[in-house]
């Protein structure tokens, strides 16, 4: 049975008849009730299954960052699905059913934020990583407080390490340390700016993929 919370001008919240109502992101939805799968997926449909769970799980990894990389992005669904939606389109390499990431197209955060150009990176002391880029904003939208965030993920180890906030624009360089048993693995590493309020990004930059000592 669905109740109307406010009146019969209102939405309505549970199961009546074929339809369920909720509330989502702030507005009333109604939908059908699914309906029992009869049929065995089919190929395709098992291949868009086995895209869509490993992206969801790989990007679910770097939840907390995705949060506010896709917030703008987000006003009919949520950050993580706006995530999914944009690097299942764009950063899917291999061919059915041997998916993988494709690691230099994804985009962790989207925005118009100035982007940290011409970013270096290097690799001088064990298990760390050493960044520095230049000052000049150009044209973009950006301030000095904006908030550097650097991500880091070890394929071998299936693990993100994050650094969001350490340090701001106006730093220029930020020594990254990262756990001892990095040393020696292939990892990739993602770059991005937070607004100091936390409202506005930019556009994650793929940094490159490097051997930590």
């Amino acid at each position: 049975m669905g109740y109307l919370k406010n009146g019969p001008f209102s939405g309505f919240t549970g199961r009546t008849g074929s339809l369920v109502g909720y509330r989502k992101f702030g507005k009333w939805v109604m939908a059908a009730v699914r309906a029992t799968a009869s049929r065995e997926p089919s190929l395709l449909q098992t291949y868009n299954i086995i895209r869509f769970t490993m992206m969801v799980e790989w990007l679910g990894w770097a939840s907390d960052f995705i949060e506010i990389g896709y917030q703008n992005y987000a006003s009919e669904m949520s950050p993580m699905n706006a995530a999914v939606k944009y690097n299942l389109d764009k950063a899917v390499a291999g061919t059915a059913p041997a998916y993988a990431i494709d690691y230099p197209k994804v985009l962790l955060s989207r925005g118009r934020l100035a982007p940290a150009n011409q970013l270096v990176m290097a690799t001088t002391v064990d298990a760390q990583l050493d960044f520095s880029w230049p000052a000049n904003i150009g044209t973009w939208k950006g301030a000095t407080t904006d908030d550097a965030a650097f991500i880091v993920y070890n394929p071998s180890k299936q693990l993100f390490v994050m650094s969001i906030g350490a340090v701001t624009r106006a730093t220029l360089s930020f020594d990254m340390e990262l756990p001892a048993e990095f040393s020696g693995d292939n990892v990739h590493v993602y770059m991005a700016f937070v607004s100091e309020d936390g409202k506005r990004v930019s556009t994650s930059v793929y940094v490159g993929a490097t051997v930590v000592m």
